[in-house]
């Protein structure tokens, strides 16, 4: 699980020295958050690493895409998902885990 974070550094490195990141921008962070926030933490959270990998999570998509909340694409997500992107943070991890854990 881990990979995927150096994976999503060298698409980003990639992008860049085509020099094409501020064309894909919007894309790029969406699929960031859909890939670390979203239904990658859907997966992250049943592990017992999930605190360390929604940290590191949460640090990725901030540091890479500081804007991402205000992402245009996010609005086509159906609403159990962009509840959990609302609900998903530190405070809630634990509550989160619980819950996918579980299922």
């Amino acid at each position: 699980m881990y990979n995927i974070f150096t994976i999503f550094e060298m698409v980003i490195k990639d992008f860049k020295d085509r020099e094409v990141f501020d064309k894909y921008y919007d894309e790029l962070e969406y699929l960031a958050v859909e890939h670390f926030l979203l239904y990658g933490a859907f997966r992250f959270l049943k592990t017992d690493h999930y605190q360390d990998l929604m940290t590191k999570s949460f640090k990725f998509v901030k540091d890479n895409f500081k804007n991402y909340k205000n992402n245009r694409y996010l609005k086509t997500l159906g609403l159990k998902n962009r509840l959990f992107l609302k609900t998903n943070g530190p405070l809630t991890l634990p509550l989160w885990h619980l819950y996918f854990k579980n299922k």
